[in-house]
């Protein structure tokens, strides 16, 4: 025989506010039990097993609400005004005691307290009490309507977790960047902490669904801005952070200024993707690298070739220290999505920065040494560092660097140190400590010869100079005056001031990529205050190292001085792109 039993689906209604938690009845749900002839007694059983199943699952009795609307509603507000980080568990428990009967009301008024302006006790409070409701309502309100105060760094990492368990909140952020980066299209202009919240939660985010290649088509349009955040998370405390950071370094790495693609081999660009890290092998360090405490970032150009192994590198910023030799020891374990063009595989010229990092991360009070450079010579091979010393934990935890020239002789010892930036008594002490390095010494075909370097040391975040690439010392003549003698900053060397100054242009193809930065040179001031002898410190590309070039030439100088005379002084300049 057959049997249908007909029960109801019970689904949560919302109560008005005195009454208790009900249930709507849909009766088109039903059940049918095919039973054999004679076995009512299991029909019986089975419905009392599927009645009393559903009933435990559904039914939740919550009695009366404890307070009015109106009351609730008081409390509520009170409750949000007064939230701080000294009472955020307390707050947190009475506001989800009332969850049961005043849902929609608690999502209101936390949309609501956001929407004010005294938002900054908020964050804690409402990440554990939100809902998709919640979610999109403020994330749509500090994206869309209040970007200038409420989409900040300081609420980047909330608003990014709410997009992370609601993704449909994310909707209105991901349309608008990813529409305002489409062909033909101007990326959006944001403001620098504009741009670093949006980095700060694209990094963040989870590589799932397509999330992580909607952020990576984003994240190229602010390509220095998220580099600068990655540099910063490998240093940080943040464990997932400081682990994520090398693969977006890898996929954000941008081609190499003036790098031509080998024979067979792609340039990344509107018909060529970007290869992606798939895995990767950790560098180890040299011993005089360990003992020296060096942290720094190698960057080497590769090509991914079409089965995603990278081949033919090219160390293009070096570390020393034998780092380099290490970081292409590593880079050859990597394996790499490869890019594509229409649709195949194939190989791809990419930069890739290998970063070295020591795991007792100072607190500010222990000096680190960084990269080295020498001064380019022809035929030269640069001298090696092989042993010396590092000074012992100050009292005192700062954030500074130092940078000092000196010269390794034909012997290998260390001489004429004397400091291009930094403060006296921190160059002072380096100096002692440098002085203590013995070098495999530089050599030509016919013998070791004198070499001169630079080496940057740099204590807890480090300052502003340390974020640039150290440029090794001034080579040759400037072009400006033939036979003179070129300078740094210090040690009696008085700095250039700038008289004249004449601003760079933005490239066509650069404004429309919506690229934004620093572009930094290395030029040599001449004792006529002209400028001379331009390198490119960090680049931008799309043309726009050019362009600063271009206009950094025109600029005039109040030239240096030296023991009273007027000599040629090397020093790097920054020049900022910003769209209007």
């Amino acid at each position: 025989m057959t049997i249908n039993l007909l029960y109801t689906r019970l689904t949560e209604q919302r109560a008005p506010a005195s009454g208790r938690r009900r249930r709507a009845k849909r009766p088109s749900d039903s059940l049918t039990l095919a039973v054999p002839g004679g076995h009512r007694w299991i029909a019986t059983f089975a419905l009392l097993c599927v009645a009393g199943s559903t009933a435990s699952a559904q039914f939740q009795v919550v009695g009366p609400a404890p307070v009015s609307a109106t009351a609730a509603r008081r409390e509520i507000r009170t409750l949000l005004e007064k939230a701080d980080p000294d009472n955020v568990q307390q707050t947190v428990k009475k506001l989800s005691g009332l969850t049961p009967w005043y849902r929609d009301m608690l999502d209101e008024e936390l949309i609501a307290a956001w929407r004010r302006d005294e938002r900054a006790n908020l964050a804690p409070v409402i990440e554990p009490l939100a809902d998709p409701r919640v979610a999109a309502g403020i994330v749509e309100f500090s994206w869309r309507e209040q970007r200038q105060t409420a989409f900040t760094p300081e609420y980047a990492p909330m608003l990014g977790r709410l997009m992370e368990r609601y993704p449909d909140s994310a909707k209105p952020f991901l349309d608008d960047l990813l529409g305002s980066i489409a062909p033909g299209q101007h990326a959006l202009d944001l403001s620098p902490p504009q741009v670093e919240a949006v980095c700060r939660i694209l990094l963040d985010m989870p590589d799932v669904r397509t999330w992580k290649r909607n952020a990576l088509q984003i994240l190229v349009h602010y390509r220095q801005d998220a580099i600068n955040l990655l540099r910063k998370d490998l240093q940080g405390d943040d464990t997932d952070r400081r682990d994520r950071a090398p693969r977006w370094l890898a996929d954000l790495a941008p081609a190499t200024p003036g790098a031509t693609a080998p024979a067979g081999v792609n340039s990344a660009g509107s018909r060529v993707s970007q290869p992606s890290l798939q895995s990767k092998a950790e560098p180890s360090y040299t011993e005089v690298a360990r003992k020296l405490r060096v942290q720094d970032v190698v960057a080497l150009q590769v090509a991914v070739a079409a089965d995603g192994t990278p081949r033919s590198f090219k160390v293009v910023k070096s570390v020393g220290y034998g780092l380099d030799e290490k970081a292409i020891e590593a880079l050859r374990q990597w394996r790499f999505n490869p890019g594509m063009r229409d649709g195949k595989a194939v190989a791809v010229l990419a930069t890739i920065e290998v970063n070295f990092r020591l795991f007792n991360v100072n607190k500010g009070n222990l000096w680190y040494s960084g990269a080295l450079a020498f001064a380019p010579a022809s035929g030269l091979t640069p001298p090696v560092v092989e042993d010396g010393t590092m000074p012992k934990a100050d009292k005192e935890a700062t954030d500074e660097s130092v940078v000092l020239e000196f010269t390794v002789n034909q012997s290998g010892s260390v001489n004429n140190i004397h400091a291009i930036h930094g403060s006296g008594a921190s160059a002072e002490l380096l100096s002692r400590s440098l002085a203590t390095w013995r070098f495999q010494p530089a050599t030509t075909g016919t013998g070791p010869v004198e070499a001169t370097g630079r080496v940057r040391f740099f204590k807890g975040r480090g300052d502003d100079d340390s974020k640039l690439r150290l440029s090794p010392p001034a080579q040759g003549q400037p072009a400006g005056n033939p036979g003179a003698a070129v300078y740094a900053p210090g040690n009696g060397v008085s700095t250039p001031t700038l008289i004249r100054k004449v601003e760079a242009e933005y490239t066509p193809a650069a404004r429309a990529a919506g690229i934004k930065g620093v572009v930094a040179l290395r030029i040599v001031v001449t004792a006529s205050g002209d400028v001379a002898d331009t390198k490119v410190v960090t680049s931008l590309g799309s043309g726009l190292d050019e362009k600063a070039i271009e206009a950094v030439t025109q600029w005039k100088f109040r030239p240096g001085y030296k023991d009273g005379k007027l000599v040629a002084v090397a020093m790097t300049v920054e020049i900022s792109f910003v769209l209007q």
